[in-house]
């Protein structure tokens, strides 16, 4: 005869439950909540208790209660002498549990508490079983509240469950009292789901009936929303999507300087100099020579307060760069490697701040990997070889921005970092204007907010940053108003808020910064998907090192991102600063695969073969920079085709199986980014100049027209406004006139009073200037640069002895037609 035993396992006892009744100023229902709860845990056939929490309620609630509980010894009624709020009178209550299964619910009655028993069942099979109001008997006005945050709980905190407030929940006491819940208010339910998926626990859930309140009011409310609203996206920031530094993860974000750092400082000091060592190359047209122009009419003139470019003030932007080169120019004398100097000395503070800095943040070993990545950066690389604005506003960005994050992110507030990133800031104000403190301000604002920590921003320090700043910037534009009348409104209005709505001339799609920054970050940017797949994944390694101080790197390179996609001016340079920030997320999350910390499929797949991908792809490179390199240059010599070759027999050497396989991943890694380091160093140095070479408009202008100017015979320049900077920085004592688009026939009708005269015309005005010329001058055309064709005038004998204008000589004149603008 079998036994029962044989044809099946009997199903495990469940073990006892704890219900927890949260109540304030629950007098008119508390006695039939606990009446009904005993009912219904008395038919679920299992040890049981109820405990009811009185949170500080000033009403009978708790006499009541008692009352209720008298001749109920399965009852506990405890009292909290103040009302804390609903989240940590469910905790005390949890505290209190004696059972190994807690279950809680509210005191309202609006729940069946039947219902219990599929949760029960349910919770053999999950962790956290949790009930659904299958036709909630609320307010139409409460549901579409709760409507609206279960969708935003489930995107943003993964609670897996259609309703995440329904108040009818069962789990296992350890956990819950281990679990770290904190939040308050009624915030409570998604905290709870939120920390059990990150602790791997199932959840399930179960239909449950709701009923209308027999009685009493309801605690919730439409003023909840904002509070409840603001405690979501502070805990989806900093408890779901990033956690507080661990204690394990913070030795390594230490303040003392050790052999190693000092080995990386000397080794990111000789990659630097051996990328902006050649720095003697021909000036970019548009903005360089532009630039280099108004440093140098500093110099000339002795006037640098008022910037002028051809002599005339020119307030597009602050001066600092404009001195940083005219300082340049008196300290090492007038030529294109000090123009170029500049960008390269801003670079390198922006390497040297992105891991000084950037070490105290995410640690030594991640801050080196992401300051190799931003030198690997095609986009960085070419910053600092060309003399732009938001070169040197990014080095002062980055040291703001990490000072300042460094300085806050302790207790403990690093006066001295904060002070350096107020300096800092100041001397961005001084170089682009307020975006400067918009850039650096808003991010650490907004990650002290989102992380709770506000109040370190007391007013003392918020004063003492101010002050800084407005003593660096503010003394310029005070002397500026009081030089130039007008000037200031020009700079805020025009070439701020104009250019911020409508673009001016470069008026570019939301989408421009997303090309831009895949191919300005390349070879690095193929990294990408690694860094989003590291930083998702739960476990435990990554989680730890996915914290506060990475969500500030990330906020911070965010930012930068979306505002200026937001602004309807658009231009490549613009998405500069946030390079630094995004090159140190990327340094976490490579040092963490490379060290194993993840071990999903992807994570492995891009630990053991990254760098046999970036790898092939710089050997696709090569070629391709190889043959752009001899469109560029008709004169390409035997020694660049010698490097291109070189650099590709490296490549190809790297990539045999051999050599792969018989090395480390870290070996690999090492090998993958010094091949890397070698191609960025043979670009910036040879494949750069000659970038510029092509862009420039005074080289093919001096292979036409040598003896012309070199014996300096006077030019006129007509709606080459953006092209003629080069022509009065490398001759400055020639004897020049510029007359803009609108001029043209201005300029025909003077033609009669020169005398040798080399025209340089706009291709688009030829055929209006020369019909307006027409029996002034005899013209002969001598070349076409472009943009522009380029006329020897020879005049005709004079008529009459009546001379009534003199001709210009010496520096640079400008002539400009009635209401036009420059």
């Amino acid at each position: 005869m079998m036994s029962p035993s044989d044809d099946f396992q009997a199903v495990p006892a469940l073990p006892g439950l704890s219900l927890v009744l949260p109540a304030h100023n629950e007098e008119p229902v508390i006695a039939q909540a606990i009446a009904e709860a005993c009912a219904a845990l008395g038919t679920l056939g299992v040890p049981h208790e109820i405990v009811v929490i009185d949170d500080g309620s000033r009403d009978d609630t708790a006499r009541v209660a008692r009352a209720a509980a008298a001749n109920r010894p399965q009852v506990r009624v405890i009292s909290l002498e103040r009302n804390v709020g609903y989240a940590e009178a469910l905790r005390s209550g949890f505290r209190a549990a004696r059972h190994e299964l807690v279950a809680f619910t509210d005191a309202d009655c609006q729940f069946d508490l039947h219902d219990l028993g599929k949760l029960l069942e349910l919770s053999r099979t999950c962790d956290v079983a949790c009930g659904e109001r299958v036709d909630r008997q609320d307010p139409w006005r409460r549901k579409v509240y709760s409507k609206g945050f279960n969708i935003l709980a489930r995107a943003l905190l993964g609670t897996q469950v259609r309703d995440c407030d329904c108040a009818l929940k069962i789990f296992r006491r350890d956990w819950v009292n281990s679990a770290g819940l904190h939040c308050q208010g009624f915030f409570f339910n998604a905290e709870l789901l939120c920390r059990a998926r990150q602790a791997g626990l199932t959840i399930g859930e179960v239909g449950v009936t709701h009923r209308p309140r027999p009685g009493g009011e309801s605690k919730v409310s439409i003023w909840h929303i904002p509070p409840v609203l603001q405690t979501l996206v502070r805990f989806w920031w900093s408890e779901a999507l990033f956690a507080p530094p661990a204690a394990a993860a913070e030795s390594d974000k230490n303040n003392r300087l050790g052999l190693p750092e000092f080995g990386f400082c000397l080794l990111l000091l000789m990659l630097a100099g051996l990328m902006w060592a050649r720095l003697r190359f021909p000036l970019m047209d548009p903005d360089e020579s532009r630039y280099a122009q108004i440093a140098h009419e500093m110099v000339v003139t002795g006037n640098w307060l008022v910037p002028k470019r051809l002599g005339q003030p020119y307030l597009d932007k602050p001066p600092l760069l404009y001195w940083s080169t005219a300082l340049a120019f008196r300290t090492l004398g007038i030529s294109e490697a000090t123009v170029h100097l500049v960008p390269a000395l801003a670079s390198l503070l922006t390497v040297f701040s992105t891991f000084l800095l950037g070490r105290r943040l995410v640690g030594s070993a991640a801050a080196a990997v992401g300051s190799l990545l931003l030198l690997c950066s095609a986009g960085f690389l070419l910053s600092g070889r060309f003399l732009f604005m938001d070169s040197l506003l990014t080095s002062w960005t980055t040291l703001g921005f990490l000072a300042a994050l460094v300085a806050v992110r302790t207790a403990r507030v690093s006066w001295g970092l904060w002070l350096l990133s107020a300096v800092a800031c100041g001397l961005g104000f001084l170089t682009k204007g307020p975006i400067s403190p918009v850039l650096i301000a808003t991010p650490v604002a907004a990650s002290l907010w989102l992380t709770g920590q506000i109040s370190r921003l007391t007013w003392k320090m918020l004063g003492a940053y101010a002050a800084t700043v407005m003593a660096i910037a503010l003394p310029w534009f005070v002397a500026l108003a009081v030089a130039e009348p007008g000037a200031l409104t020009e700079f805020v209005w025009k070439h701020h808020v104009e250019r911020f709505v409508s673009g001016l001339e470069h008026a570019e799609p939301i989408w421009f910064f997303v090309p831009v920054l895949c191919v300005a970050m390349l070879p690095c940017s193929i990294l990408w998907p690694a860094t989003w797949v590291y930083f998702r994944s739960q476990e435990l390694p990554v989680r730890v090192r996915r914290d506060w101080d990475v969500g500030s790197l990330l906020l911070g390179a965010a930012w930068v991102f979306v505002l200026f996609s937001a602004a309807r001016c658009k231009l490549p340079p613009y998405v500069l600063p946030m390079f630094p920030s995004l090159c140190l997320v990327m340094g976490v999350a490579i040092w963490g695969i490379i060290q194993g910390e993840s071990t999903s499929q992807f994570a492995t797949y891009v630990r053991n073969t990254s760098p046999r991908d970036l790898c092939v792809l710089l050997c696709i490179a090569i070629p391709v920079s190889a043959f752009i390199d001899s469109r560029l240059s008709l004169k390409l010599g035997g020694a660049n085709w010698f490097s291109w070759g070189a650099l590709a027999m490296i490549g190809v050497g790297l990539l045999t199986p051999r050599t792969f396989a018989r090395h480390a991943v870290a070996t690999r890694w090492v090998a993958a980014a010094s091949f890397a380091l070698l191609a960025m160093i043979a670009t910036t140095f040879d494949f750069y100049p000659r970038i510029a070479l092509s862009r420039s408009f005074i080289h093919p202008l001096e292979e036409v027209c040598p003896r012309e100017l070199d014996e300096r015979v006077p030019v006129v320049s007509i709606g080459l406004s953006r092209e003629i900077d080069s022509l009065s920085f490398y001759y400055p004592q020639l004897p020049l006139e510029v007359y803009d688009l609108w001029s043209a026939s201005e300029a025909a009708k003077n033609l009669s009073d020169r005398g040798h005269t080399l025209l340089l015309i706009n291709e688009n005005l030829v055929d209006q200037f020369l019909q307006a010329a027409e029996g002034q001058t005899e013209l002969r055309e001598v070349a076409h640069v472009h943009p522009c064709r380029v006329f020897e005038s020879v005049p005709h004998p004079p008529v009459t002895t009546a001379h009534t204008d003199s001709v210009a000589s010496g520096p640079t004149v400008i002539r400009q037609a009635s209401g036009t603008r420059q």
